[in-house]
């Protein structure tokens, strides 16, 4: 590579940097925990919002199931004109103008289907909270990965940063040494051009970071600035989560297993539709005196009772259908516990190998590290050239970054396993 070319590399890395360090440092940075950023995304994101709305559309759906159980009571006017009066032997049997005014009241004294669709509503209302339950605690899940996402991309940055620092002051050395004559030109040129290559990661490294930071605020229902960092300790990064297959804490589970008892309900109330419903019912009249209303107030008092007997066979079908849907939500919860119990399982194992992987990769940065500073040793001696330098800092570079992908996988995997348990942390 040229001097001019190197020159034009490093001013579009520079003017690309500029642009991408510019928007992060439009705002102060802001530290959270991540039960911080939690709060803050339960507070502000607009799914948890929805999710309480619908748990006070259930309640209305089980105050209508109620208003069937509740007396009815309504008033009528009416008004009519007809063209001439009718009498019979000095009395009106149709008036000139026929008006009334009527009220009713009634009650069911027994229909068998409106018990178990009240207990359905009831049953509703209490699964739709546990599904609230639920999304919050899938938008903590959502929070926490967004969160080590960010922590691992600080991570980065940093390194990235530290690479451009070595990087530069190897360049420097070789230079030095190349007008003392100790080394050759070439080894000063590509250690420019590794110093270039480095500010190019620095510059993705600074992208990655703002969109991490980014993906956290728009969960926290914040503006897109890149300010947000992340705290985290290594204590806290490294707890073991609990072991074991627990499915307890689950709570669309449980609303899952709740919205097979509706169905139930839905059957039973098929099964009630084949008594008799029995209803009371009370209704008084005011208008003009008449041959029928003499006394201008009729009032009246019904004992009703109605029996379908034959319905074409409608009402087995509608319980049948609801049997078989029974059994498939049945079979489908079945289905979605034994993968949890899997995702439980392969999280577990994902976290260990992570750990694991951990180890390796700390004894990696420290065998990459001794083998740089041997290189930079060797070459300052004239025992070594720059492409051994070269070599052993890249060599270094991606066993930090392996150390803090292995790192941001343990989190992730931990993360995993405590959202398929149920559990915050």
């Amino acid at each position: 590579m040229s001097k001019r070319s190197l020159v034009r590399s490093g001013l579009i890395s520079l003017v690309v940097a500029i642009s991408v360090t510019l928007p992060l440092s439009l705002g102060a940075q802001q530290r959270l925990s991540i039960e911080e950023a939690r709060a803050e995304a339960v507070k502000a994101n607009e799914q948890f919002q929805i999710l309480e709305k619908r748990i006070e559309r259930s309640q209305t759906i089980r105050r209508q199931a109620l208003a069937g159980l509740l007396p009815e009571v309504g008033l009528g006017l009416s008004g009519t004109l007809n063209a001439n009066e009718v009498e019979l032997q000095g009395r009106v049997i149709t008036p000139r103008f026929d008006w009334g005014g009527n009220a009713y009241a009634s009650i069911m004294l027994f229909d068998g289907r409106q018990y178990p669709l009240y207990s359905e509503a009831g049953l509703q209302e209490e699964a739709t909270r546990k599904l609230s339950e639920w999304g919050r605690h899938v938008l903590g899940f959502e929070v926490e990965q967004a969160f080590y996402e960010l922590a691992a991309a600080e991570r980065e940055l940093e390194i990235a940063e530290a690479t451009v620092k070595l990087r530069q002051a190897y360049a420097d050395r070789a230079k030095a040494l190349a007008e003392q004559g100790i080394a050759i030109p070439l080894d000063a040129a590509r250690a420019e051009s590794q110093v270039l290559v480095a500010e190019q990661t620095l510059v993705n490294a600074k992208a990655r970071l703002g969109n991490a930071s980014d993906a956290l605020a728009v969960l926290m229902g914040k503006e897109l600035n890149g300010e947000f960092r992340a705290n985290v300790s290594e204590a806290e990064r490294l707890a073991l989560p609990d072991g074991g297959v627990n499915l307890e804490a689950r709570r669309d589970l449980e609303a899952e297993e709740i919205f097979i008892q509706t169905i139930e309900k839905q059957e039973s109330s098929v099964w009630w539709s084949l008594f008799p419903t029995l209803e009371l019912r009370g209704t008084g009249r005011v208008g003009p005196e008449s041959l029928s209303n003499p006394d201008t107030f009729l009032w009246a008092v019904s004992l009703n009772l109605n029996w379908i007997l034959y319905d074409g066979g409608a009402r087995w079908a509608r319980a049948e259908q609801l049997s078989i849907e029974t059994e498939i939500a049945r079979l489908e919860l079945s289905n979605l516990e034994r993968n949890v119990s899997a995702d439980q399982v392969r999280a577990m194992r994902d976290w260990r190998a992570a750990n694991e992987a951990i180890e390796v990769a700390k004894k990696n940065v420290e065998v990459s590290q001794n083998a740089y500073d041997m290189a930079n040793a060797r070459f300052d001696a004239g025992l070594a050239t720059s492409i051994e330098v070269t070599e052993a800092s890249d060599e270094l570079f991606r066993a930090q970054l392996s150390l803090v992908q292995s790192e941001l996988e343990a989190d992730l995997a931990a993360s995993r396993y405590r959202f398929t348990q149920g559990i915050n942390k």
